[in-house]
């Protein structure tokens, strides 16, 4: 019976109301990423095609089918309308005025409940969001490419209830913002019922709103399904380089207290922004973080500038990497009085004095020092880091941390960000950097 109005329908002589989930959750394994969700864009270029409502009626057979056999009705409607528009020169109108044709927004307020669905199947770590990293968490850019809406008539003929249709494209990606890979799903969202055939503007919105939200959590759930993204899902077990060996040769003049610092300090600048650095051979090469040097896909590195203390530019060519420990080393055509020695000592004490130079903001700032404490060493997700209490910011990454008589102790990698966590920042213990880039000294 419809509550609604008393009257009585007609249903089949047997029906099953024991109807599966149209997407069940999927929850994380040990093995698998956590996944945050970066941002999710409308981009819908031309809206007469890709943005359409559908009138039908209530099918007590496969309803999504005959929604898809609807859409491809109505999408050979619209090949026939576009050969009309090419004679009335319509088209010639819309590439004039694209603004007037196209849908888009960038931040959406979907990732709401995709948030609410990566916290309940656990892909969002709500313990440790301090140590995220390339092999611990994958990022998603959505953007949705087309909607249609549906607008279904019940059985009864009276009311109605409203479902949507949402194609995506998904962006996988690292935690240094590379593009990795991208896949494409569709998924209509449940059912939203409503009475009244004439909705205000305000309800018309929320509808919409809850059933577009929904049907982006449908097609997050469709990409859990996909081989191609679970292969970005796993974390790997071991970290080991698979270079071989690099041998430099062994500095003769090391850096002897902070005063000297400055010489063997760089800035290192992308179109991108710009980080610190440092030299540990008087022939050239340099110490900055990978994430200074990333660019929009991974190995394809827009030109590197290293701007030296006495402000001299030097392109710089990338030799090897280490993405998960946030490594990059660079080489210049440059020869160094002093340089910072490259140590597999630990030689550091917790609650030691320390220092830190390069460019926190601006190039403009660069060879300014900050000071500050080891906290005490930490490891995670089989990185080793050092926790300073120091004031550290962007600029700063890729920059050494040294003690007063110029000792090197480590690479400054970031620093906390949130609530009551200004003054804390990490850096590389400088004892693991020959084991993590695979370098030695003779």
């Amino acid at each position: 019976m419809d509550q609604a109005n008393g009257n009585t329908i007609n249903y089949k002589k047997e029906n099953s109301f024991l109807m599966p989930l149209q997407n069940k959750l999927i929850y994380k394994t040990e093995n698998e990423k956590y996944i945050n969700i970066s941002n999710i864009k409308v981009d819908i270029i031309d809206k007469d095609k890709d943005y359409s409502y559908l009138n039908t009626s209530h099918s007590f057979d496969d309803l999504n089918l005959k929604l898809e056999k609807l859409e491809i009705e109505n999408s050979i409607d619209l090949v026939k309308q576009d050969a009309k528009n090419v004679k009335k020169k319509k088209d010639v109108e819309k590439l004039e005025n694209p603004e007037e044709t196209s849908i888009k927004f960038e931040n959406t307020v979907f990732t709401e409940q995709i948030f609410k669905t990566l916290k309940t199947t656990g892909y969002i770590d709500t313990v440790n969001r301090f140590f995220l990293d390339v092999n611990n968490t994958i990022y998603l850019e959505g953007k949705v490419n087309k909607v249609t809406n549906f607008r279904i008539a019940a059985a009864n003929g009276w009311s109605r209830y409203f479902k949507s249709k949402f194609y995506m494209t998904w962006y996988i990606k690292n935690n240094y913002d590379e593009y990795l890979d991208s896949v494409f799903v569709q998924s209509f969202s449940d059912d939203f019922l409503f009475y009244k055939q004439g909705l205000s503007v305000t309800e018309e919105i929320e509808l919409k709103r809850l059933a577009y939200a929904d049907a982006v959590d449908n097609c997050y759930l469709e990409l859990l399904k996909k081989p191609i993204f679970l292969n970005y899902t796993k974390i790997e077990k071991e970290f080991k380089n698979p270079e071989t060996v690099l041998t430099l040769s062994q500095p003769k003049s090391s850096i002897n207290n902070k005063k000297e610092a400055p010489k063997a300090s760089v800035i290192v600048k992308t179109k991108n922004g710009h980080g610190s650095g440092f030299s540990i051979t008087h022939d050239g090469y340099i110490l900055t973080n990978y994430h200074v040097i990333s660019d929009r896909y991974p190995g394809d590195y827009s030109e590197i500038t290293v701007i030296t203390n006495d402000g001299e530019k030097h392109i710089a060519k990338v030799i090897r990497v280490n993405k998960y420990q946030d490594l990059a080393l660079l080489k210049i055509e440059r020869n160094f009085e002093k340089v910072f020695e490259v140590s597999e000592i630990k030689s550091f004490e917790n609650h030691q004095d320390v220092f830190t130079i390069g460019a926190p903001k601006s190039i403009e700032l660069g060879q300014s020092i900050s000071y500050g404490i080891i906290s005490n060493e930490r490891k995670s997700n089989n990185n080793y880091l050092l926790q300073l209490s120091m004031s550290v910011n962007p600029g700063n990454s890729g920059g050494p941390l040294l003690d007063e008589n110029g000792k090197l102790h480590g690479i400054i990698v970031s620093k906390a960000v949130g609530v009551n966590t200004e003054g804390i920042g990490f850096a590389i213990p400088s004892y693991k950097i020959q084991e993590y880039l695979n370098i030695s000294f003779n």
